[in-house]
């Protein structure tokens, strides 16, 4: 939606180039400080649309995965590359994570990775706290808070309701709501 026009712009994928996205399949949106809008897709990488110049960049994740044997090799197939998580961190590094557990670490323009995470499970959610401590919640997997793993415990209820982590936010005063399937 454009305030000064009062109108909408509808964005759609066409084959063959020429679409400001490269997938109708779209998952979340971030804005960065330039005002750049990066758009997650389902199998199609990411789409960088910048709505002041008209100007999009189309970013897809290396392939290079797991090693062979790592829990998470087995995770492939037509959508392995379906980005699922980005968010911004406080350094203005962009945080990507995808459906075959990779986690990436790009500089603020998206144009060099910065470093690479494996993990065993899909990446469905990837933030940073207000105290700089890392969340990434898991397909299967749990919840990563920096470097501490926590899953479901069953009859314990102060552990996570179900390892299938897919959102969280962080409400008042730092609390972190975490949404889980399950």
């Amino acid at each position: 939606y454009n305030p000064v026009t009062n109108q909408t712009n509808h964005f759609t994928y066409q084959p063959g180039g020429g679409s400001p996205i490269n997938s109708n399949s779209l998952g979340y949106l971030l804005e960065d400080r330039s005002g750049c809008v990066w758009i997650t897709t389902g199998s199609a990488g990411i789409a960088s649309l910048s709505i002041l110049n008209e100007n999009v960049t189309r970013i897809i994740p290396p392939q290079p995965g797991p090693e062979p044997g790592h829990p998470a090799s087995g995770l492939g197939g037509e959508n392995a590359n379906a980005v699922r998580a980005i968010s911004l961190n406080s350094k203005g590094e962009i945080l990507v994570g995808n459906r075959k557990g990779q986690l990436y670490t790009y500089d603020s323009n998206l144009q060099k990775v910065l470093r690479t995470e494996h993990f065993t499970a899909p990446i469905f959610k990837v933030v940073e706290d207000a105290e700089g401590r890392r969340w990434v919640g898991s397909n299967w997997e749990g919840l990563y808070i920096d470097n501490r793993h926590y899953r479901h415990q069953p009859g314990d209820s102060t552990s996570l309701a179900f390892d299938k982590v897919f959102d969280f936010f962080s409400a008042y005063r730092g609390r972190m709501w975490i949404a889980t399937f399950g």
